[in-house]
């Protein structure tokens, strides 16, 4: 098997979570391309890649490639990250296969619950890994990488996998923690991925509706009582759907939030729907709310938060 050093590596998006994973992984790996445009481009060829991150500190790296586009790249990657928002994975996926064969580990590290299955529908070669990453970064406008927290995790996984895909697993792991970023291999992945997505389904909506960070819902009682409403009803479909959630999960991620995570910290929704964007308001909101009416589960927050942003969108 070849040094794990001289594995060709491709991160597609590069905001907060591509940014962060981009500058551990690019410090790292010498065979790392980024895939970026326009200012976001130009500043990663002139001035390379800024990440001020509370748990890792400053990293300043200089990627060995920048690629305008996935059609740029003329050689097959060992890895590829795709870190974009949701309402972009139907193209990345036909791209994707231009730069992948049977062997290339493709990786989804986005929010929903529907990325792996959309690329395995879409994508004829590679190996498709869920994950889940739990983070609070953004994109700065210089282009440069903010990261709050003391914490930053992938969990990721395969959904039914085969035998062989131990071995592809324990590769993928080697490679995340040699580039010094927290992951832990999940065989129960998809409650992983949930789990996650509950919190983003209360964190995201409630502080996109009111326009707030933390201290914005800690500060106050009433919306301290609706995110914790809004995680409640999210495990209620999860459960109609008998999704695995550990009973303690709304006062665990209350508690989390509410009493531990920095006051400044807000989300990508709130920051989108701020300046005008919808984001990904239907991944977080109007998917669930689909999944409540198919499947008879009551969310009236949840239908009382969505409905409202999404007139403010169309507005």
């Amino acid at each position: 098997m070849k040094d794990i050093k001289a594995d060709k590596i491709t991160v597609i998006g590069i905001g907060g979570v591509g940014g962060y994973l981009s500058a551990l992984l690019c410090q790292t790996f010498s065979h790392v391309t980024l895939v970026a445009r326009g200012g976001r481009r130009k500043t990663l060829e002139t001035d390379g890649l800024r990440l001020n991150s509370d748990y890792k500190g400053r990293i300043h790296t200089h990627p060995e490639r920048i690629a305008d586009s996935l059609s740029d790249i003329t050689e097959i990657q060992d890895y590829v990250f795709i870190c974009v928002k949701n309402y972009s994975l139907d193209t990345i996926a036909q791209e994707v296969q231009k730069i992948a064969d049977d062997h290339t580990v493709i990786m989804p590290v986005m929010n929903g619950v529907e990325a792996g299955d959309k690329l395995r529908s879409n994508l004829t070669r590679g190996i498709v890994v869920d994950s889940s990453i739990h983070i609070v970064a953004f994109a700065e406008p210089d282009y440069s990488i903010r990261h709050i927290g003391n914490y930053a995790y992938i969990r990721f996984g395969i959904m039914n996998p085969s035998t062989e895909h131990a071995a592809v697993l324990e590769r993928l792991k080697e490679l995340l923690c040699t580039a010094d970023i927290d992951c832990d291999n999940r065989a129960d992945i998809l409650a992983a991925i949930w789990d996650k997505y509950m919190l983003n389904c209360a964190f995201n909506v409630l502080t996109a509706y009111y326009d707030t960070d933390v201290d914005g819902l800690r500060n106050s009682e009433k919306r301290k009582a609706e995110f914790r409403t809004l995680l409640e009803e999210a495990m209620a479909v999860a459960g109609a759907l008998h999704i695995t959630v550990a009973a303690d999960f709304a006062e665990r991620e209350f508690d989390r939030v509410i009493l531990k995570l920095s006051g400044s910290a807000s989300t990508s929704l709130k920051r989108d729907m701020h300046e005008g964007r919808a984001g990904e308001l239907e991944t977080f909101s109007g998917h669930l709310n689909r999944l409540a009416d198919s499947l008879n589960v009551n969310i009236p927050l949840s239908r009382k938060l969505y409905t409202e942003l999404r007139k403010r969108a169309d507005s």
